[in-house]
């Protein structure tokens, strides 16, 4: 459902491991023990007192989440553009926290704010129209047209990335006998859907050219990596390895393998990733990237797996040495496949 009449572009710092959107929630990590600064350290029991507030271990700060997605472009008294303690840098004066916190929360940014970020909460629960559906009927009903032509384009998209087939034709005009997979599919669907079929005749709204084909492909992309991360057991390996394409592109595969709540041993890719470089700090740093990005915690990894080549098992500057600097008790076992595959 729609929130963009609730909420204005937002003004923030993306930053790795907190939310990147209103979809992701506050981010909240409970660590056994917080980094100290002057002899002082965040306490996770502000979570709860101030539900709104996330933390970033990377940068061991505090964010307010209403206000980095939610607040205007506006510059109160005080502020600096692009240099505002709980949207941009983060706040860490941990003396005065409680009540450093309490003054943020009677801001005018932040009860501004708030507001916007209750209503988009209750608009995704269904507990409220977006204020255009209730200004305008005409516009729900546009929006209830456009989703079920989103279906349609999910539809296709999933079926050919699930069969590993090509989207694209050599010629997709309207003269083409052959347009490609992805148009051919769903001039089929359109046999049957007088709708769809007048949508994709139209020049303008079908939504079907590749710039969208790849942002649907991306979108299942994060479902499917948010299915796996939810389905990871308490402690995990990674495994991970690197090798050219057809087009002679290095590309990093990177893989989970972990027990399923039922205990059930399981092993998951997480996407394979272009590599413009393939030294040690440029691979371990795409690893630690990636292990960021998907919210997984290097506490509860255990093993790194990956082959024997020195760029990756070197203990000195390899890439699982680059990774024991990040997580020292993960252990660096080489890949019993490439063994087998060297005898």
């Amino acid at each position: 459902m729609s929130t963009s009449v609730l909420t204005q572009k937002p003004h923030r710092t993306k930053i790795a491991d907190i939310s990147n959107s209103f979809d992701d929630g506050p981010v909240q990590p409970h660590l056994q023990d917080y980094p100290k600064t002057s002899k002082r350290r965040f306490n996770a029991g502000y979570f709860a007192q101030f539900p709104w507030i996330e933390y970033s271990v990377s940068k061991d700060a505090v964010f307010c989440f209403c206000c980095r997605h939610f607040s205007s472009n506006s510059v109160y008294a005080g502020e600096t553009w692009g240099n505002i303690a709980f949207i941009d840098n983060g706040f860490k004066k941990w003396k005065d926290v409680k009540s450093l916190l309490t003054q943020h929360a009677d801001g005018v940014r932040h009860t501004a704010s708030m507001v916007l970020w209750l209503n988009a909460k209750k608009v995704f629960s269904g507990q409220m129209e977006p204020v255009a559906n209730q200004i305008n009927a005409q516009r729900k009903e546009q929006v209830l047209e456009n989703r079920q032509h989103m279906k349609y384009l999910i539809l296709a998209t999933a079926y050919l990335t699930r069969q590993g087939l090509a989207f694209r034709g050599d010629d997709e005009s309207s003269q083409s006998t052959n347009k490609g997979n992805f148009l051919e599919l769903l001039e089929l669907m359109s046999n049957d859907n007088p709708q769809l079929r007048q949508r994709m005749k139209a020049r303008y709204g079908h939504y079907a050219c590749h710039e969208y084909q790849n942002d649907i492909i991306s979108c299942l992309a994060k479902a499917v990596r948010k299915t796996v991360v939810n389905s990871i057991g308490p402690f995990w390996a990674l495994m991970v390895d690197e090798s050219k394409d057809v087009s002679r592109k290095e590309q990093l595969s990177f893989c989970i393998r972990s027990t399923s709540k039922d205990g059930n041993v399981f092993e998951k890719p997480l996407g394979v990733f272009h590599m413009k470089k393939v030294n040690a700090e440029s691979l371990a740093s795409a690893i630690n990237e990636g292990v960021v990005q998907n919210k997984l915690s290097w506490e509860n990894c255990v093993g790194q797996c990956y082959d024997g080549a020195s760029v990756m098992s070197g203990q000195f500057s390899g890439v699982q040495a680059r990774i024991r600097e990040v997580a020292p008790h993960v252990v660096y076992i080489h890949c019993h496949a490439h063994r087998l595959n060297l005898v």
